[in-house]
């Protein structure tokens, strides 16, 4: 299963694994060759509907539950996941704590660690296209 964030939140977290202090993309917008029209804000959201988890804007939206099947039991085991995971992220960050470090550093370690291990699942390509072309990026692929 891979995740959608699209350009803006990759780019945090490449900053993040990288230690580098995060760019801000300037907003970017779309032009439909009409100059009478106000511009139009480009979306930075997953608009070819092709991850299964995907950021949307301000929010993540869950995909792989068919169209006919409840999202009540996929919702709940992904709560129980998000739980899980947040607890033994904070009992990583108690334990840089007690290694020495102060809250922040210790938040941006654990949080830095986290992410380098699981930066594969993140795909922002077009599972549309082939992969030869120009429209395909991603990070990391695996399927």
């Amino acid at each position: 299963m891979s995740i959608f964030l699209g350009e803006k939140l990759t780019d945090v977290v490449q900053a993040i694994v990288s230690g580098t202090e995060t760019v801000i993309r300037p907003k970017s917008f779309l032009s439909i060759g009409v100059s009478s029209r106000p511009p139009l804000a480009r979306h930075d959201s997953d608009r070819n509907r092709t991850s299964p988890f995907a950021f949307t804007g301000n929010k993540f939206e869950f995909r792989a539950v068919g169209s006919s099947q409840s999202i009540s039991t996929a919702n709940a085991v992904l709560n129980v996941i998000v739980a899980d995971s947040l607890v033994q992220i904070a009992a990583a960050i108690e334990h840089e704590i007690k290694a020495g470090k102060n809250l922040n550093e210790a938040v941006r370690s654990v949080v830095r660690k986290e992410l380098r291990a699981h930066e594969a699942i993140i795909f922002n390509g077009n599972s549309y296209a082939n992969p030869g072309t120009k429209k395909r990026r991603s990070v990391v692929c695996r399927t």
